[in-house]
């Protein structure tokens, strides 16, 4: 195109040129040939010719010089002021390529900026600000991605979902920032440990995920599960606190378990739920009949929210039996759930149920108010010190309708705080120390009696029991079954009696079912003992018809 408008011009100048010569020669001749012709006519003679003729001349240069001079004088104008024009194009050219080298410059900068946002970006789309590793976005993509490849090889590969055990007292005590600093150092460790081709991502919170790839069985996968239960084995200092610190992991395996990443994740987070609920610090396979274990649990689930509505639930009562008064002094009051199609559903199914879903709540306050009624109830019959315990969970503690019930009925005179006791699991009270401290103390200032359930089975019993604002501890029936004359049981019963006795907190045996372990108990100085060898759980009119009107059964007779 550029070349084309060249050439036309080209073309354009040569007519010019061509019209202007060709306009000159016809003139010139013309003069040439009228002025001649007129001269010959005025005269005949050389001389004056001759004259004539050189100022004719003279005339034509004359007249040719002037023509020349405007003609060229009009070019060079149009020359002088193109190149003006040039000039002035050059210099705005000159500005606008300094403009344009400052946008570039300007472009750069915004590219380099955009670049490190994009990158930024992607770093909190798809990495774990506190550790560094990738996180569950990118976990799931990578997972996927490993599924393609593997279907076409034909390879098994392992997703390992990790949980560290009782991160949220760790958390507790030291504060989020000290225990992100854990985090971040727990997660350097996994690094250290895994192999190459391990892909490793934090899934939020204290749960890890692992992606080992080209597993040919389950020796690939136990090696590494024993790698990282070893590194993790052992004393952790944090903020002045030592912590044991303890892992546990479920497994899921591709294709046996699942053929989507979705599912697999799923199945390896069931398998690690189900790790921890036996016990902890252990791993655990998924298995498909886990599958009809959440069935059974959404059942349960279901059922417990028509439960309450539909009165399913009542109590029945286990006696606690004072060995220096001879006499049982108290009662647990005990849940039980007849549903209308499975008929009873055993407390041990139902309970950690209710506990994951927070129906815990209204139901442990339903206990609390028909506790509470059944003692009112029992009120002329009982003696002044007879008391109902009650279970309860940390859960409750948190819940600010549960205190609200005991000052509302306290209040009124409908509840009288002699009367009840509040227990609580030794694991349950662990597991946040100090929302349990706090909640303690709230019971203590309404009088109420605190109990600590299934004491000895804890991790860190010893350590919180000057802590704790209790009255009393159940030791676990555990230590009393295996207890006899000289045994390692008898003696380490012996000791948590006698500690507990210089803290001034009275001592309860459970699962007493024996006389030979009723004798042990009270030659070592226990003060209430509670089991099969009183009585079993029963029903309200059972308790009252058996142990309130007159004397206990077991009364030293």
């Amino acid at each position: 195109m550029f070349k084309s408008n060249k050439n036309d011009k080209k073309i354009t100048i040569y007519k010019d040129a061509l019209r202007i010569t060709l306009i000159y020669t016809i003139i010139a001749s013309l003069w040439i040939f009228f002025s001649d012709s007129l001269l010959g006519k005025i005269t005949k003679d050389i001389n004056d010719i001759k004259y004539i003729s050189m100022y004719k001349g003279l005339f034509f240069v004359f007249i040719t010089s002037a023509l020349l001079f405007f003609l060229i004088k009009s070019k060079l104008f149009e020359i002088n002021k193109s190149h003006i024009k040039l000039a002035k194009s050059y210099q705005n050219l000159k500005n606008t390529h300094q403009k344009l080298i400052i946008i570039k410059k300007e472009l750069n900068e915004q590219y380099k900026a955009l670049k490190s946002s994009h990158e930024k970006l992607i770093r909190n789309a798809y990495y774990d600000f506190i550790t560094g590793l990738p996180n569950r976005i990118l976990f799931y993509e990578m997972l996927e991605e490993m599924i393609n490849i593997h279907k076409k090889n034909k390879k098994r590969l392992a997703v390992i979902y990790l949980d560290i055990d009782n991160f949220k007292t760790i958390n507790d005590i030291v504060g989020h920032i000290k225990a992100d600093n854990l985090l971040r150092e727990f997660s350097q460790k996994l690094l250290t440990v895994i192999k190459d081709g391990v892909f490793l991502s934090r899934i939020g919170g204290d749960e890890f995920g692992f992606i080992v790839p080209e597993i040919n069985d389950n020796i690939d996968i136990e090696h590494c599960l024993k790698k990282l239960n070893g590194v993790f084995r052992g004393e952790w200092k944090l903020d002045n606190y030592d912590f044991f610190i303890s892992i546990s992991m479920g497994i899921s395996i591709y294709p046996d378990d699942a053929y989507d990443a979705a599912t697999l994740v799923q199945n390896a987070d069931i398998a690690l739920n189900k790790a921890k609920t036996s016990g902890k610090n252990k791993w655990c396979y998924f298995q498909k009949e886990f599958n009809v274990e959440i069935i059974k649990i959404n059942e349960i689930e279901n059922g417990l929210r028509h439960a309450l509505s539909n009165n399913e639930f009542y109590l029945v009562y286990q006696p606690i039996y004072k060995i220096s008064d001879e006499k049982v002094k108290g009662a647990e009051a005990l849940l039980r759930w007849q549903h209308p199609q499975k008929g009873m559903i055993s407390p041990n199914d139902f309970i950690p149920i209710a506990e994951n879903s927070g129906l815990i709540i209204p139901i442990g306050n339903w206990v609390l108010k028909d506790a509470n009624r059944q003692i009112n109830e029992w009120k002329s019959l009982c003696r002044d010190d007879f008391s109902i315990s009650i279970n309860t969970s940390i859960k409750q503690f948190q819940d600010s309708s549960f205190l609200n019930i005991i000052k509302e009925f306290s209040s009124v005179g409908l509840l009288n705080p002699n009367n009840i006791n509040i227990e609580i699991t030794e694991t349950s009270a662990m597991e946040d120390v100090e929302t349990t401290i706090n909640a303690l103390y709230n019971l203590k200032e309404l009088g109420l009696k605190v109990i600590l359930d299934d004491f000895g089975i804890g991790y860190s019993s010893l350590n919180y029991l000057q802590t704790l604002p209790i009255d009393m501890l159940k030791i676990d029936k555990s230590f009393i079954m295996s207890m006899m004359e000289a045994s390692k049981e008898t003696k380490i019963i012996k000791n948590l009696i006698e500690l507990a006795h210089v803290l001034r907190i009275e001592v309860v045996a459970e699962g007493v079912e024996t006389e030979e372990q009723f004798k042990i108990l009270k030659d070592q100085g226990c003060d209430y003992i509670q089991g099969y060898l009183i009585s079993k759980p029963i029903s309200a009119g059972e308790f009252r018809d058996k142990f309130l009107p007159k004397k206990s059964h077991y009364d030293g007779q």
